[in-house]
């Protein structure tokens, strides 16, 4: 497996680069990337990379120098250089010096990067390295090694402390896990919406890429060492040599770089959060457990946001909401121009983003609580408010469930808000009927109890066969439909914000029967209740 290093004052460059190619499907390893020639020169001392890629024009040291300085020192070694359009004197000049090829690296592709590459392999391969035996065998797929690696430690499924150990003295990682240490953990915002509505594409690019620019911003500052941990998230190990106020300081100017850059190069948003600090292995476990729930803090929080450790009292709060109050105020807020609805939601979800330390699960309630009543008054408009899907057809129960922060999902609020307004005709401008909504009040209020048209109607004092008709007249279902229906629902939200067991959460909901309540979930959403949570 050949070793390449890639020299350029770019960034983004060094990133499309490396972000590319498959190099270890192709016999290639990534083992370092520097932005200028002094750096690649202390770096080429301790990785020995068999190919150079590098740009010609840098500070203070050019590529002109590098590939001079190396001929003397490192002859073995072949240079590529990443050239421009206009730039073929300077490339003329570097082959002079030694430089073997070279590519133009504002229109590169991975075949280009490989065919060249190969050439250079072909001469290497033709020659006898004289440091080769010296050297340690090529480790093939560092950072996914290094990433399970993280995840044995998280989950504690390692045989023996002796055995970590000596991994992670194989892997040569930064961090000295032994001396003060904190876990920063990064997670792109709404990661699953974006997937879902195809505004991330080629995920494995997009991970590898943002990878390389945390790891590069972050090494200004830090040792430390990046993990991919997820989809959508990674986790830093950095060494902590200053005071709590510092290390947070810090962090919080790192942060708005790396923030600056994913905006700029990815237009994406990430969040984050910084664990209390440690300086044990062992402890990787619980730095996790915080850094995670930190970073769910942007539910009520927002896109963007940065969760460091607080002092003092960390129990988290509980959200007190009121289904009924939200069911009085909203339908009071209807109207044909939806002014004052989406006035409402903005005055919620500030309220929302003013909370501090509370429990994700239950910010995640109140919001599903806002959709209920939406969904309920709409209905009885002769409106769906799961038909009104966004440009690219994700409906707002979705965004819901799936959506990481509250800025994703006041939007889509608003947006559904507007839409209904739209679709409110002068025909439509009925008034709700009362006894509907107390109906349905009812049965979100009893889900665990057995429901039934003669137990609903007896609660409104209405004769059954009536209230029967009704329902379906106003609702366009029949009332067992709506009561299977809002059970499923319900269960959907268990799934998604507990850890419940499906036998307990379909009790929950009032169905007894576990396996039926498995068919009928089905039928319902198309997935089993399994499906559900293991896409979470």
């Amino acid at each position: 497996m050949k070793k390449i290093m890639i020299v350029d004052d770019e960034l983004l460059v060094r990133v499309g680069i490396k972000s590319i190619v498959g190099w270890d499907e192709h016999g290639y390893q990534m083992v370092a990337e520097a932005s200028n020639g002094k750096e690649a020169l202390e770096l080429i001392e301790k990785y020995r990379p068999d190919i150079v890629m590098t740009d010609l024009v840098m500070a203070p040291v050019d590529g002109f120098e590098l590939i001079e300085e190396c001929g003397r020192r490192f002859p073995e070694i072949k240079f590529i250089v990443l050239s421009s359009y206009n730039d073929m004197d300077n490339v003329k000049r570097a082959m002079k010096l030694g430089a073997t090829d070279y590519v133009f690296k504002l229109k590169v592709t991975a075949d280009s990067i490989l065919s060249t590459l190969s050439e250079a392999s072909k001469e290497i391969d033709s020659t006898a390295r004289p440091f080769a035996a010296d050297q340690p065998v090529s480790v093939k797929n560092i950072p996914a090694i290094k990433s399970r690696l993280l995840h044995t430690i998280i989950d504690k499924s390692y045989i023996s402390r002796k055995e970590i150990e000596k991994q992670i003295q194989e892997l040569e990682l930064n961090v000295n896990l032994s001396e003060s240490f904190a876990m920063l953990y990064i997670s792109i915002d709404d990661f699953a919406v974006k997937v879902l509505e195809g505004e991330i594409q080629g995920e494995q690019l997009l991970k590898y890429s943002i990878a390389n620019i945390v790891e590069e911003v972050l090494a200004k500052s830090f040792l430390c060492d990046v993990y991919d941990y997820a989809e959508g998230n990674l986790i830093a190990l950095l060494q902590k040599n200053r005071s709590d106020a510092d290390m947070a300081a810090e962090v919080r100017d790192v942060f708005s770089k790396i923030q600056e850059y994913m905006k700029r190069y990815f237009a994406i948003s990430v969040s984050a959060a910084l664990s209390y600090s440690y300086s044990d292995l062992t402890d990787i476990s619980a730095a996790y457990s915080e850094a995670m729930e930190g970073v769910k803090n942007r539910l009520y929080k927002g896109c963007g946001y940065l969760n460091l450790p607080r002092k003092g009292n960390n129990t988290k709060k509980v959200l007190k909401i009121s289904p009924d109050g939200i069911d009085r105020d909203m339908e009071k807020k209807i109207d044909a121009s939806g002014e004052q609805l989406i006035q409402y939601f903005n005055r919620f979800f500030d309220a929302v983003s003013a909370l501090d330390n509370v429990e994700e699960s239950e910010v995640r309630k109140s919001y599903f609580e806002m959709y209920h009543s939406l969904s309920d008054n709409a209905r009885n408009y002769g409106v769906n408010i799961d038909a009104l899907t966004d440009e690219q057809g994700v409906s707002l129960y979705d965004i819901i469930l799936k959506g990481d922060t509250s800025t994703l999902i006041r939007s889509g609020f608003l947006a559904a808000a507007s839409r209904f307004a739209e679709s409110l005709g002068p025909s439509k401008k009925q008034s709700a009927r009362k006894d509907i909504l107390m109906a349905k009040d009812f049965v979100r209020n009893n889900l665990s109890e057995h429901l039934t048209v003669a137990t609903v109607s007896e609660f409104l004092n209405m004769n059954a066969s009536y209230f029967s008709h009704l329902f379906k007249k106003e609702t366009g279902k029949s009332f067992i439909d709506y009561v299977n229906e809002t059970r499923i629902n319900k269960a959907k939200e268990l799934l998604a914000t507990t850890d419940y067991r499906v036998y307990e959460i379909s009790a929950m909901v009032g169905i007894d029967s576990p396996n039926y309540f498995s068919i009928l979930f089905k039928k319902i959403t198309g997935k089993s209740p399994n499906d559900i949570r293991s896409r979470q």
